[in-house]
């Protein structure tokens, strides 16, 4: 196998390569014109010495040894050049190749599990940036890692308990402890239904995160899907003495959508929000058309989201309550969902809050660009409950 030539020696061989012909080219056409001058020169003397003194010889001795000694005194600064050139192609390859090698080095490093690396290099140039670039990148890749890790142990959190409370409950019936009756069979139904909601919760993000989430969009009334969406929370608003109020615009652009995920997020809202709000307070579902887009807004009158909390809770498993209790915070996956249905959409969904004083989650949808037939409705009632 042939030796490996390194960077900084294929600069050097580079920049003397070119430094010797462009000293080729200068010498030689110096050499032609100093020779032709002079030649022209000594010429003119002759031809002045001949009409006084007689004929001479052109090129004496003394000629001869100038012209040799400007050729040398070129080749000579030609060669300091070269030599100058060359070293200083050295040195610049090695400081190069010492900074190539160490994002080489950090790269195989990472490669290798350790995440941890990064490149202290602040010059303010082309291999600055890539050192920059190359710790975004170990960053982005320390913190997917860090995500990944806690997504395991949060799935394994999750599927602990209601598998805890099956295991117990069976070896129950196994040892006679317990009898069965139709109300242990509805307990082990529900935290069946519980890992199965799970499961199937995770597929859904799991398909929108590769982007195979199969989306049946078709020209829909928007209005009408949240009219069914509030219906459907309506009697969990009755059972804690919210009051449910919908401002539905009145004449709205049909919406190309799936409606059955886009109930699914609206219900998610929805059931968020009345879980979030005490007895005696408000929840709103307003939808209205603006620029050129579908918004619809849910806001409650609850506690609000504690501020350092805010820009997690699209997260996956987080929720606000550290005890992580279902009652208060489900599963975790829901907004997480809801924001990836949203997206696939082609819309976005955010959230506004103020400690004690309520949250509002805003997401907006295209308006269809094909059809522009709307339904005029009446208009709903101040308050639904």
């Amino acid at each position: 196998m042939p030796s490996r030539i390194g960077l900084a020696w294929k600069l050097a061989l580079a920049f003397f390569a070119v430094f010797a012909v462009t000293l080729a080219a200068v010498l030689f056409a110096l050499d032609r014109a100093t020779t032709d001058s002079f030649r022209s020169y000594l010429s003119h003397t002759q031809m002045m010495r001949g009409m006084m003194n007689g004929v001479q010889s052109m090129m004496g001795p003394s000629e001869e040894d100038f012209l040799d000694r400007l050729r040398w005194s070129l080749l000579l600064a030609g060669g300091v050049g070269a030599l100058a050139a060359g070293l200083t192609a050295l040195l610049a390859g090695r400081y190069i190749t010492q900074r190539l090698r160490a994002v080489a080095e950090s790269a195989g490093a990472i490669a290798a599990g350790d995440l941890s690396q990064r490149i202290g290099d602040a010059s303010n140039d082309e291999l600055g940036e890539l050192a920059a670039a190359f710790n975004r990148m170990a960053e982005s890749l320390a913190g997917q890692e860090e995500a990944r890790q806690r997504l395991v142990a949060d799935i394994a959190h999750e599927l602990r308990t209601p598998l805890a409370v099956l295991q117990a409950e069976i070896e129950a019936l196994q040892d006679g402890v317990t009898q069965a009756t139709p109300e242990r069979f509805a307990s082990l139904h529900e935290e069946a239904r519980l890992l199965a909601r799970l499961v199937d919760d995770l597929r859904t993000l799991s398909l929108a995160d590769s982007g195979q989430l199969l989306l049946e969009r078709r020209e829909e009334d928007l209005a009408g899907i949240a009219e069914r969406a509030a219906a459907a929370v309506a009697a969990q608003a009755r059972v804690k003495d919210v009051r449910l109020d919908l401002a539905l615009q009145d004449s709205l652009p049909r919406v190309a959508l799936d409606s059955d995920r886009i109930a699914q997020v609206l219900r998610n809202l929805l059931s968020n929000a009345l879980r979030h709000t005490p007895s005696g307070g408000r929840v709103a579902l307003a939808l209205r058309a603006e620029d050129g887009r579908a918004v619809v807004e849910v806001s409650d009158t609850g506690a609000g989201i504690p501020p350092e909390a805010l820009p997690h809770v699209f997260d996956r498993f987080y929720r606000a309550d550290p005890s992580r209790n279902r009652a208060t915070g489900g599963s975790g996956l829901g907004l997480a969902i809801a924001r990836q249905l949203v997206r696939a959409h082609g819309g976005d969904i955010t959230v506004q809050s103020t400690p004690h004083d309520g949250t509002t989650f805003r997401f907006w949808l295209p308006l269809s660009t094909t059809a522009n037939s709307s339904r005029r409705r009446p208009a709903p009632d101040a308050s639904r409950t």
